[in-house]
């Protein structure tokens, strides 16, 4: 039977046609059965619509035919569905096609319905329910269209809680926005942004939503209506989807001076707000602003601190200031030092030529090496074109010369102009304490002719660096080697480090630079409190800010290391900061030197004073701003801060900037091919503003006085002692005492038998001084690794191990013999320790996760975890023996082990109808897999148990953990299938500061024995003194490294050779264990910080902790090999011993010969094992198995055996395998390792060291030679300061007149 939709329509109209008929017969106005025909017939018109959607919308989208319509009729009814112009609304007459020949009539729609359509709508009109949840909201609207008929005027009407009419509404808008409305914002490229034509925001001051109007859910409801204008042709045929937004915008900023919340004062939506942007119009800074507000201060508040209550800001700006204070005495000394330095030095005796052509100034650079500078006489001859010069001695009497890092300019001449320069011989005389010298370059300049020839060297000239030589010929740089990569670097590098970086250059200034050390110091002290300043206006501001998203490139993500407000700050402190400083140190940059005056001395000309008015007044300011936002902080916050202030000061000082530096000089070598200029002005000539110089007329002339005839400054006492006296003291070349230093030539280098001597000398003080440095080295190593070790132990930590085995291992749990056991004990015994409910006293406690002792508590509830076999049969039972006992289990594997869910009672997941939920399928029937990196294993008697396993936390309460254990007792947790359950909990003391985990293993084997163990380790997890272990363990770092980059060297100079070493050995293993330790203790620390962070949570701590004890062990062990291996080191520095020495060669040479005797020593120790294990291995637990065999026969040799077992596990074997062991490794095997030993050694000793041995001897005769040449310096200088103080002497005006009539002639000579 079918029954189609106009055919039931068809009986529907009827049905009502004839009931209303006779209803209307019978002068019944309104009955029931009226009522209903009207719903039926109401129903079946709504179904006829819904099949007119069908035709128009899915059968007739696209046609543009006006004629075009379809007809459905039947016999009894006719439906024509066309589709009408909206805009037309005048009445129609249509026919009807089919058996009846009707006209259709249809009025006009508005004498239908009017303005208004049924149920209160309006004609034209889509109704929309949009809500708002805040009060301080803005609700913005958007149109989106897919056609091109637009823009086209839009009609909105907008009520709260009822549909809007257009004549009942509460606001309305006609969109478009016209154009003077429109918002614009200038954006890139000349473009600019627009807000949109179709968009109506309604601000939060016209919405007004107050707490009446919040509805139901804390929403309040509007609806919003649209109505398109006349103008759109909406009889073309095209379809137009529109989009409605509509969203709610809040602008909101974080307000932290009083009510720290998100507040909206001053802040309002703009119009450019959409739906993925918001656009906030305030009339104050917010954290979305580009600037970043520093920190509020209110200085009145600030000033009304008691400091004394908050002093480490002043401490700390006094600190600064004080050693600002002691290291301004050395920088001007040093500068005082420099004066002498920066001059141009004419070489003593020497006759300058008048012709500017023949006149050199030669500028020698000493490197900046450790130990570059010498106290030898350095001699150079210069090879021209034409000629060459004789031999230069440079020497200057009156200061110090080629010292570290020093530029000494001489001038000089020759009888005629050498050409063009094309090398250079250099050498020295290897005299003084210290004659080693790294040479940089050397420049000179031709004063006729302006020329200037470079001679890069960089090389030691030294008997005991690089070749030993310390004569080299040098040829004239061109300009490719200027360029090169190393030379530039070299020189961009050097000049950087002491010249152009503020902090390093304080030390390294050159001489000639007229920014003096102390105003360079004093341009620190203004950096370090303009610094300080800044970083505590922006203390803890990074932090208010979201982190930036993260980057996805390529399906990578890469999280940016620093977000837009951090680097803002970056540039507002660098606002800050720089300005001022630059001027300060362009100021006394471009000062220049020190004028003379006649009156009163030197004084400051105008730029070198505003420099020094602005150190003082920025360090002053920067100072005292700075404490007050210590104090306004308070205590805890502005110790945070120093400390922060403090690391980073001093990691970006050492570690930073010199990355930094050679960054940037790599850069420039790489990028800029162009030779380093000195930047320094040019030497001059000694003036009259330098100190001036003692005539040897001054002094008496005495034999004594002339033989040994000081200095008066503190240079010229360097040169005394570097030259005179280290001639008396073993240097290679020998000079009278009584010759002084102006009478020696050096016009030759020294010929190849006394550089050998002196190499040898020099091998002999360098092994010395390795020798020392090892033992020092060594020294601190040990006692750090010793602090290390004990500082962190505790030596309550063996007591509080045996009272917690006192309270939870002895007792009951020795009585667990099966599973129902093992219930009792829980029940009886290991739930009442554990959770212990009331005092020694009697009286309740509060909490009961407390140990009987009322001192120890666990962090976490007690677990319990099984490890069991897999469902199903695992083995079978042989053939012989099935009948009687068909059944079989296996022990415990790995491969055997079950890791599947289950549900109670061991149920598998598809062996039930219900449905299983979450915590159903939790512990403790699901099995949770171990960690394979963070996890330990544990060894047991009968297997190996990895972490995973089936867990059953106890409860927080005792009657909680009983009604579990009883609940799991019942469903069966632990069955014939259980091979372990481990009770693990994790105990902390916090009088002693101590974490104790506890591991007790209950193994339940294929024999049915069951086998107990329990381990607890004590640790001190959480260090009192934290920072002074992580010192130590910085410095330990540093040691490590030190090690590896030292046996790395040696490693690769000669690889055969340090691998053929004993040593050797030891020290890679110091260095691979030393970085294993450090990698678990970090490790473990992790999981320490970790645990913190989760209890802070209220998260799960147990796994953590018990990782963390792991590692912590690891660390411990570790450490002691690491001490043991340090410890061990000692015996090579007691090799310079004869009695060691012949100790460690017999070892080294017998080495050979023990080998070959431990393999036949092995051999035999295999063939006892193997006896004993067959023999005794069923009967006696120290022969069980292989390894325990070997283990009991090991300890029979030292002594250790039990005579009377072996003759209860056989009565004639065990004796005879008893005496026969006995015989041959204790008479025989050990004799003959005596005598190997005995012989080797016999033969060692005869052969005294000629290298080590003697190394005592050496120090001991350095040792008392320095002193007895203390000693006589002492003396000789107490008497000549008594000379001097007698004969004080003035200034020479003669040797001053005749210095200054040089220089002019010189000043003439360049003039012309």
């Amino acid at each position: 039977m079918s029954w189609s939709p106009t055919g039931g329509a068809v009986q529907v109209f009827k049905a009502s046609e004839v009931s209303a008929k006779l209803e209307h017969e019978g002068e019944v106005g309104s009955s029931a059965m009226l009522e209903a025909n009207k719903e039926a017939t109401t129903r079946t018109f709504q179904a006829l619509d819904v099949l007119d959607d069908i035709y128009l919308i899915n059968m007739m989208p696209a046609y543009d035919d006006e004629d075009l319509y379809v007809d459905v009729y039947t016999s009894k009814m006719q439906v024509r569905i066309k589709r009408e112009d909206p805009g037309d609304s005048s009445e129609k007459l249509y026919t009807v096609a089919g058996v009846s020949d009707s006209f259709v009539h249809v009025p006009s729609f508005s004498s239908l319905v009017g303005d208004s359509c049924p149920g209160g709508e309006t004609v034209g009109v889509q109704i929309f329910n949009v809500s708002a949840k805040r009060n301080i909201s803005s609700l913005r609207f958007s149109l989106d269209f897919n056609s091109t008929l637009f823009p086209h005027d839009v009609t909105v009407w907008l009520r709260k809680h009822e549909p809007p009419t257009p004549d009942n509404h509460d606001w309305t808008t006609t969109l478009p926005v016209p154009d003077e409305e429109i918002f614009t914002v200038p954006w890139i490229n000349g473009t600019s942004l627009k807000s949109s034509y179709y968009q109506w925001l309604l601000p939060e001051d016209e919405l007004a939503i107050t707490d009446l109007d919040v509805e139901s859910d804390d929403k309040t409801g509007y609806y919003i209506g649209l109505r398109f204008g006349p103008g759109s042709n909406q009889t073309s045929g095209e379809i137009v989807n529109f989009t409605l937004y509509a969203f709610e915008t809040t602008c909101v900023y974080f307000e932290e001076n009083h009510t720290h919340l998100w507040q909206s004062e001053g802040c309002s939506v703009g119009p450019m707000s959409n739906i993925t942007h918001i656009h906030c119009q305030c009339d104050h800074l917010t954290k979305f602003a580009g600037f970043v507000p520093p920190n509020p201060l209110n200085i009145q508040e600030a000033l009304s601190v008691n400091i004394l209550e908050n002093p480490i800001g002043l401490i700390l700006v006094l600190t600064v200031f004080a050693s600002y204070l002691l290291s301004i005495i050395w920088a001007r000394k040093t500068d005082r030092k420099d004066i002498a330095k920066a001059g141009v030095g004419l070489l003593p005796g020497h006759k300058l030529n008048p012709r500017k052509e023949c006149q050199y100034v030669i500028t020698v650079y000493t490197g900046f090496r450790g130990n570059a500078g010498t106290t030898a006489e350095v001699t150079l001859v210069l090879y021209g074109s034409r000629c060459e010069s004789p031999p230069l001695t440079l020497r200057d009497y009156n200061r110090c010369l080629f010292g570290q890092g020093s530029v000494d300019s001489f001038l000089l001449s020759t009888e005629e102009p050498l050409g063009v320069l094309t090398h250079m011989r250099v050498w020295h005389n290897n005299a003084g304490f210290s004659p080693s010298w790294f040479l940089s370059q050397i420049v000179v300049t031709n004063r006729g002719t302006n020329a200037t020839s470079y001679f890069l060297s960089n090389r030691w000239f030294a008997v005991d660096e690089d070749d030993g030589k310390i004569d080299c010929v040098i040829p004239t740089a061109v300009e490719e080697e200027l360029t090169k990569f190393r030379n530039l670097f070299l020189a961009r590098s050097s000049r950087d480090v002491n010249d152009g970086h503020l902090w390093f250059s304080v030390l390294g200034r050159p001489a000639r630079s007229p920014f003096t050390r102390v105003q360079r110091l004093s341009c620190c002290l203004t950096l370090l409190y303009s610094t300080m300043l800044t970083n505590i206006m922006f203390f803890g501001r990074g932090d208010d800010f979201d982190p930036p998203e993260p980057l996805r490139m390529a399906g990578v993500q890469i999280d940016p290391p620093i977000s837009l407000p951090q680097l803002m700050i970056g540039i507002q402190s660098a606002v800050i900061i720089l300005p001022v400083n630059l001027i300060i140190v362009f100021l006394f940059r471009n000062s220049g030197t020190l004028t003379t005056k006649k009156c009163d001395g030197k004084k400051l000309n105008s730029d070198l004073g505003g420099g020094w008015l602005l150190v003082w007044s920025a360090s002053f300011v920067a100072a005292f701003f700075t404490v007050l936002y210590t104090l306004s902080f308070g205590k805890a916050k502005a110790e945070a801060w120093v400390c922060t202030f403090v690391t980073s000061f001093v990691t970006d000082l050492f570690l930073v900037q010199p990355v930094k530096v050679v960054l940037v000089a790599i850069i420039f070598a790489l990028l800029i091919k162009k030779p380093v200029e000195d930047e320094d002005p040019p030497p001059k000539t000694v003036g009259d503003d330098e100190d001036y110089i003692i005539s040897d007329e001054s002094f008496p002339q005495s034999d004594e006085y002339a033989q040994h005839k000081p200095g008066t400054t503190v240079t010229t006492w360097m040169r005394y002692f570097t030259i005179n006296l280290a001639a008396e003291y073993d240097t290679s070349v020998k000079v009278p005492v009584e010759q002084l230093p102006d009478e020696k030539q050096s016009t030759e280098p020294l010929d190849e038998t006394g550089l050998v001597e002196a190499r040898a000398r020099s091998a002999e003080k360098r092994k010395r001084r390795a020798a020392v440095h090892e033992v020092l080295v060594l020294g601190l190593f040990f006692t750090v690794i010793m602090l290390t070790a004990y500082g962190e132990r505790s030596p309550l930590s063996y007591y509080m191990t045996q009272n917690v085995k006192k309270q939870i291992v002895e007792g009951d749990y020795s009585d667990v013999k099966d599973i129902e056991s093992f219930w009792s004990w829980v029940q009886h015994d290991l739930i009442p320790t554990t959770r212990s409910a009331e005092w020694y006293n009697g009286r309740a406690k509060a909490a009961d996760t407390v140990l009987q002792d009322m001192l120890t508590h666990h962090l976490e509830a007690v677990q319990l975890r099984q490890v069991r076999l897999k469902q199903g049969r695992l083995c079978e039972t042989p053939k012989r023996l099935r009948r009687k006992t068909p059944l079989c289990t296996v022990g415990y594997s790995a491969l055997t082990e079950d890791t599947g869910d289950y549900t109670e009672g061991w149920n598998g997941l598809n062996e039930t109808s219900n449905v299983i939920t979450t915590e159903e399928m939790e512990r403790p029937w699901k099995y949770k897999f171990a960690s394979l990196i963070d996890s330990f294993p544990y060894f047991g008697q009968h297997g190996t148990y990895h972490t995973g396993g089936y867990y059953a936390p106890l409860r927080k309460t005792r009657a909680s953990s009983r009604r579990l254990a009883t609940s799991l007792q019942k469903s069966r947790w632990l069955d014939e299938r259980t091979r372990a359950v481990f009770v693990e909990m994790i105990l902390y003391n916090p009088h002693a500061n101590l974490f104790s985990m506890v591991t007790l293993v209950v193994e339940f084997t294929n024999l049915g024995a069951v086998y107990k163990g329990a381990e607890v380790v004590t640790l001190r997890l959480i260090q009192q003194d934290a920072i002074l272990l992580l010192l130590l363990r910085a410095v330990l770092a540093a040691f490590i490294l030190f090690f590896a980059i030292k046996e790395a060297i040696r490693l690769f100079s000669r690889p055969m050779e340090y691998l053929a070493e004993f040593w050797s050995w030891m020290e890679l293993l110091v260095i691979t264990i030393g970085i294993a330790t450090l990698g678990a203790y970090f490790n473990a620390q992790g999981f320490i910080d970790e645990a913190a962070e989760q209890l802070k949570l209220s998260g799960s701590v147990h796994g953590l902790y018990k990782s963390a004890v792991n590692w912590f062990q690891v660390y411990t062990y570790l450490l002691a090999i690491l001490i043991c291996c340090g410890t061990l080191k000692f015996i090579r520095l007691l090799r310079f011993n004869s009695h060691v020495y012949a100790l460690t060669l017999t070892l080294k040479r017998s080495f050979k010969p023990i080998v070959q005797f431990t393999a036949m020593a092995g051999i035999i120790l295999v063939a006892f094992t193997q006896m004993g294990n067959l023999i005794f291995g069923t009967k006696l637990n120290d022969y069980k198995s292989m390894p325990s065999s070997l283990q009991s026969l090991c300890t029979m040799m030292l002594g250790s055996f039990d005579f009377d077992a072996l003759v209860d596990g056989h009565s004639f074997l065990g004796p005879l395998m008893f005496f026969s062991y006995q015989v041959l490794m204790q008479f025989i095997l050990l004799s003959m390792f005596m005598a190997i030993l005995m012989d080797v050694y016999a033969e060692e000793s005869q052969d005294p060291n000629t290298d080590d041995l003697q190394m005592v001897a050496l120090i001991r005769e350095t040792t008392s030679k320095a002193a007895w040449k203390a000693n006589r310096t002492l003396s000789t200088v107490g008497k000549r300061n008594n000379m001097t103080a007698t004969h004080a002497g003035t200034p020479d005006l003669d040797n001053r007149r005749k210095f200054s009539k040089v220089l002019k002639d010189i000043d003439k000579g360049a003039l012309a």
